[in-house]
């Protein structure tokens, strides 16, 4: 029980820090200059979601995918939940069905994210 909260908190942690990541996207894309302390406050937050990201890929993702962490490839940016979802979504199986499920809940908020 006690490693489904676990689960569970650091699924609620990485949707947070990727909602972080989307405001600044949307920022960035918009042309909007970010000041430097909000850059210095958010910045390290964007790094630590990029960690979990792939800590949690690689643990979580893998048990919802049923296929190795870093089937996508070597390169460190395959090895996020979102390149996983991206390899996946296109897919007519049930692994194409769960990447468009998730993809829903991060599009609306980061639009062509997945």
């Amino acid at each position: 029980m006690r490693y489904i909260l676990y689960a569970l908190g650091a699924t609620w942690l990485f949707y947070l820090l990727f909602l972080v990541y989307a405001a600044v996207d949307a920022a960035r894309e918009a042309g909007r200059t970010i000041p430097r302390l909000a850059r210095a406050l958010i910045y390290p937050a964007i790094a630590f979601g990029y960690v979990l990201d792939v800590a949690w890929n690689c643990t979580i993702g893998s048990a919802l995918f049923l296929e190795p962490p870093f089937a996508g490839g070597s390169h460190p940016l395959k090895w996020t939940f979102t390149a996983r979802l991206k390899r996946h979504r296109d897919g007519d199986g049930w692994r194409g069905r769960q990447a468009r499920w998730w993809a829903s809940l991060l599009n609306p908020f980061d639009p062509g994210h997945v």
